[in-house]
């Protein structure tokens, strides 16, 4: 948890929170998806669909697709 949280520039509690869906900002679980399917991926193992967070982020008009990209919690 301490690498994921110094990865997205945030706190071990902020990324806890994120999973549990207590967010600040709504594109916070697409960031840590997005950042656990890259870490899988680099693994060489296949990300398992979410059964919450269908499709990509880009196909949700009302998300902030710039805080996405830049992929931090903090």
């Amino acid at each position: 948890m301490d690498q994921v949280a110094t990865d997205l520039e945030t706190t071990p509690t902020h990324v806890e929170d994120v999973m549990d869906l207590n967010v600040v900002h709504i594109e916070e679980p697409w960031i840590l998806r997005n950042y656990l399917n890259d870490s899988l991926l680099d693994q060489g193992v296949t990300p398992v669909p979410y059964s919450r967070l269908k499709g990509e982020p880009s196909e949700y008009w009302f998300l902030n697709q710039q805080r996405i990209e830049q992929g931090i919690l903090g």
